[in-house]
């Protein structure tokens, strides 16, 4: 049979511990990171559109949100 070798990379974490990870598993856990950033990022964004319907009232956003679909309709014309 054949043995394949597993490269591991060594972390210390905060605590002072060290784990040991494989490629696979950093991969892993940056595509876990990036994903949990983009939900941050997107309740973020929802959060804030929010607290600008509470602060302006619907019909003042949505004057916004439309005068602004229009100037971008207009500048991807230009």
């Amino acid at each position: 049979s054949i043995i394949k070798k597993v490269k591991k990379f060594d972390f210390v974490i905060e605590d002072g511990k060290h784990i040991h990870l494989t490629e696979e598993q950093i991969n892993q856990q940056n595509k876990i990171k990036e994903e949990a950033k983009a939900e941050a990022d997107k309740h973020e964004s929802e959060v804030r559109k929010e607290e600008l319907v509470d602060l302006l009232g619907p019909e003042v956003v949505n004057k916004y949100y439309n005068d602004k679909l229009q100037y971008n309709r207009y500048c991807d014309k230009s």
